[in-house]
Parts: C-alpha cells; sequence; structure tokens
C-alpha cells in the first residue's frame, strides 16, 4: 500500500498537465515527449489496448507529420485545444505513397508511407485530404496519436511519425516520458473496504459525445458512462448485445463491422485512469450471442462465475465508473451509441444493444445472479 500515495499523485499531476494551456511550452522540444498506455501513464479515461503520444506545439508554418502505416486496429491523429478535441484524420482517410492497407479491399501486404500536413486556425470547408487544423488563430495546440490493438509491439511494429516544421529537419524523437509504471498492478488486486448492504437497483447510463468532454476524447468515439457508489452494491452486472467489430479475413483484409471497435471500462473518476478494460476481441459471448460483464474488486467477487461471464476488476475506489466505448460505427447502424441524442435516452435508442444493467450484493449473485436470469 505504500505506492498508492505517489501512484494518485502521479496521477493527477500528469492529468494537470495534459489539460493545462500549452502557454508554458508552446511547442515541445522533440515529437512525442508523452506516452499514454498500460505501461506508462493511465490518466484521462485511456483504453487498456491502446497507446496514445502527445506533442503540445504552436503552429505557425505547417507542420508535417510522416511515417509508415502501422499494423494496428485502428490509429488517428487529432488535434486538441485545452483537451477539447478539434480536428481529426483516420488511417483510412491518410493519403499514402505504396499503398494504405485500412482502404476496403486494400491489400495488407502494401504497407506503405503517409503524410499529414497540420495547420493554424479553423478547418475550412474545402480543405484538401491530408490537412488537419488547431481550430486556434495563434495555432497552439496539443497533437495526438492514437493506436489501438497494435500487433507485434507496442508501435505497431513501424517507428513513431516523424514531426517535421516547416522546411526545417525532424524533431528528434523523444518516444514519451517513462512515468515508472502505472500502478495497475497495485491497484487491480485492491478492494474496497465495506459490504453493501442493500436492496437490488437499475442503474441508468448517460450519453457522452466526444464534443461534451475536455479529456481529450477520441472524435471517432462515442461513450455510456456509468457512476454508482458502491453503497448500492458490490457487484455490477452488465448483459448486451455487442456490435460486430471490424476483422480480418483470410488474406488479412480487414472485413468492416457494425463498429471499428468497442470496449468496457472499469475506471476511478477521481484519478481518471482506468483499473480494468475488456476489449471487443477479448469478450466472451453466451449461446445467445449476448455478453455478460460483472464489475467488482476482488474480495467481493462472486464465486461460481459462469464461463460466460467476462469478471472487470474494479479496484479500491468508492464508486463503480464505468465507460462503454463504440468507435467508427458505420452508417447503417442505427443502434450505436452514435446515434443517442445529446442528453437522449440511450435505452431507447440502442434496443438490445443497450446495457441492460444491475447492481447488488455479492450474495444476491451468487443466489439468483441479482435477477438476470439462468446462464445463457
Amino acid at each position: 500500500m505504500r505506492r498508492w500515495p505517489a501512484v494518485l499523485a502521479a496521477a493527477l499531476a500528469s492529468t494537470l498537465l495534459l489539460a493545462a494551456p500549452v502557454r508554458a511550452q508552446p511547442t515541445a522540444p522533440c515529437a512525442w515527449p508523452l506516452t499514454v498506455a498500460p505501461d506508462r501513464l493511465n490518466i484521462a479515461y485511456p483504453d487498456s489496448a491502446a497507446r496514445y503520444w502527445v506533442t503540445p506545439l504552436t503552429v505557425r508554418d505547417p507542420v508535417t507529420v510522416t511515417g509508415r502505416f502501422p499494423h494496428a486496429r485502428y490509429f488517428s491523429v487529432q488535434t486538441y485545444s485545452g483537451g477539447a478535441p478539434v480536428d481529426v484524420v483516420t488511417d483510412a482517410d491518410l493519403p499514402a505513397v505504396g499503398g494504405n492497407p485500412y482502404r476496403a479491399g486494400a491489400d495488407p501486404a502494401e504497407r506503405g508511407e503517409f503524410q499529414l500536413t497540420v495547420l493554424p486556425g479553423p478547418r475550412p470547408a474545402d480543405a484538401v485530404p491530408g490537412t488537419i487544423y488547431t481550430g486556434t488563430p495563434d495555432g497552439r495546440t496539443t497533437l495526438l496519436h492514437r493506436l489501438y490493438l497494435p500487433e507485434g509491439d507496442g508501435f505497431g511494429g513501424v517507428p513513431l511519425p516523424a514531426l517535421r516544421i516547416g522546411a526545417g529537419p525532424a524533431l528528434p524523437q523523444c518516444g514519451g516520458a517513462d512515468a515508472g509504471g502505472t500502478g495497475d498492478d497495485v491497484l487491480a488486486p485492491i478492494s474496497w473496504p465495506f459490504d453493501a448492504d442493500t436492496a437490488t437497483s437499475t442503474p441508468r447510463w448517460r450519453v457522452a459525445h466526444p464534443g461534451s468532454t475536455r479529456l481529450f476524447p477520441n472524435l471517432h468515439t462515442s461513450y455510456l458512462a456509468l457512476t454508482r457508489p458502491r453503497g448500492a452494491g458490490d457487484v455490477l452486472v452488465l448483459r448486451f448485445r455487442p456490435p460486430t467489430h471490424t476483422v480480418p479475413d483470410a488474406a488479412g483484409r480487414p472485413v468492416p463491422g457494425q463498429v471499428r471497435y468497442w470496449s468496457i471500462c472499469a475506471n476511478d473518476s477521481i484519478t481518471t485512469r482506468y483499473v480494468a478494460c475488456l476489449p471487443d476481441r477479448d469478450a466472451v459471448t453466451g449461446a445467445d450471442g449476448m455478453v455478460t460483464v460483472v464489475v467488482s474488486d476482488a474480495a467481493h467477487r462472486p464465486a461460481g462465475l459462469a464461463p460466460t461471464d467476462n469478471w472487470l476488476a474494479a479496484g479500491p475506489f468508492p464508486d463503480f465508473a464505468v465507460l462503454y466505448r463504440h468507435m467508427l460505427a458505420a452508417s447503417d447502424f442505427a443502434e450505436a451509441i452514435q446515434r443517442v441524442p445529446e442528453n437522449g435516452d440511450p435505452r431507447a435508442s440502442m434496443g438490445e444493444y443497450y446495457p441492460e444493467s444491475v447492481q447488488c450484493t455479492t450474495a444476491a449473485f451468487e443466489r439468483d445472479r441479482c435477477g438476470t436470469g439462468p446462464v445463457s
């Protein structure tokens, strides 16, 4: 437990560093000085399946971003102002030399190079492909490179993209400051020290679109968020039909699903860290095609969980704080989180894709699965 104060202090300090205005350091001395990843920093509600590299910039001359297409489910480059999202270019939309493997029908073996230009000001209506804008008249921005489910290594088997300001040389790569680990190995096994003693309740989720937060949300992702006090139940049970997600075919070409990616993460709302996540590829479904997620701390983990129960550690925090992500929803996926109106009722919009939720005591789960019915 002696590491806990240090972990908490580091997480809070890092969150403030990311969200603070960039006036104190308008342009980083090297490319990608900060890394948010499972083995580095864990802040701003990240996903355990993702890595994020961050560079503060003041863009006066065009900034060129060049690199090779990584082996990963998804990557993008986005600009932010004070933590609010401004502009984004996704993998499939990047101009390529030698082939873009993220485009429909592309040969995955033809993995070429991309080039992206960062320009100051708001994005014009006639912006050319391969450009991204700061959204600010003074050109101040935070540039963020996102990578989900990288293959081979944490970088997707390629070097980090190079950054070049104007006609100058590429900035040296600093690759992200090492924060000495995230403390996940310490926090996940720790439990909330009290037992709940309350009747079963039915929590409700709220929708969070990327424009509603300043914690560096992904413009390609919409979220459902749920926060519940642990005193209202030791166990949180979620059941929903998972959307189909992008998978490779026999030749390695990406086959689009209803979303590019989805996940469920248990978080701490104070430090904005994740404790544990369930990425789509790891989810176990029942015979009825539904996913059951059981969230609790280690001490209150129910006995006799079924093979189709996906357990997530909640850690030692006083609240359950859970995020459900849908990334790059297909235009014909009407039940996607992206289609839920702001301040709307996600249950009404999402049908069986909505995570029906029950909170109860551990004893109640062990007795009748909190009333959710038999194992499917």
